[in-house]
């Protein structure tokens, strides 16, 4: 199971909108314990963070 909530900051730009995202969240794991997984924790803390462009085809319809 995986649950990570993200924040989006986009800058209001004409047709295509450079944008910045983050988040934090939990990540969960069912891993049997071996030589190769000694160590690993059932759940991990995470954090994310990524960028892109956001483009406008039309008033309401866009990609990312």
């Amino acid at each position: 199971m995986t649950m990570i909530g993200n924040i989006i900051i986009g800058m209001p730009v004409k047709r295509v909108r450079p944008y910045g995202v983050g988040g934090v969240g939990w990540v969960r794991t069912d891993v049997t314990p071996s030589e190769d997984t000694e160590g690993l924790y059932d759940g991990w803390r995470r954090v994310d963070f990524g960028a892109g462009l956001m483009g406008f085809l039309g008033e309401v319809l866009g990609v990312n």
